[in-house]
């Protein structure tokens, strides 16, 4: 396929893909986003929980994010559904709702005491599964929150507590 044709078929791509998404949820992962994810498909949506489809999706999304990816990549993960929410895609929502401009989007939040409560049991929760281990799990969640706040205060507190944990 030439260069025309490429541009031809991201075109009707993008096209079809603004016509079809509906709803970003850029709230951060553990603030209702498996709640929202359940509500949307009671509405009738066809939601992208990047959480249920992690293997499918978050390479693309990562690859832009922190590698060398491409923004068609990370958006053609979007092909198909009327919405989506959980991470990374609140990291890219300005890219999200630039190629999707009709779209609304809707910002989930929690207290920060509760969200980081609410991470120490799914460490829990993912240890006792043999998951993954509590430090694995919580120095993935702390180089994306650096990655997302750098210096943010909720990065020292998270160090603190974690030593605790292990």
């Amino acid at each position: 396929m030439g260069v025309a044709g490429l541009k031809l078929a991201s075109w009707f791509l993008c096209t079809v893909m603004v016509d079809a998404f509906k709803l970003l949820d850029v709230g951060p992962p553990r603030t209702g986003t498996q709640t929202m994810h359940e509500v949307m498909k009671i509405l009738g949506l066809k939601p992208l929980h990047t959480g249920y489809e992690a293997e499918s999706v978050r390479p693309a999304l990562c690859g832009y994010l922190f590698g060398n990816g491409s923004l068609d990549d990370a958006l053609a993960v979007f092909g198909g559904y009327d919405a989506a929410m959980d991470e990374p895609v609140m990291l890219m929502y300005e890219e999200i709702m630039a190629a999707f401009p009709e779209a609304k989007f809707l910002l989930t939040i929690s207290d920060a005491e509760r969200w980081f409560e609410n991470y120490v049991e799914l460490s829990r929760e993912l240890r006792a599964t043999g998951t993954i281990s509590s430090k694995a799990f919580f120095t993935v969640c702390l180089e994306t929150a650096h990655k997302c706040n750098p210096g943010a205060a909720i990065l020292p507190i998270s160090v603190q507590k974690t030593r605790t944990l292990a």
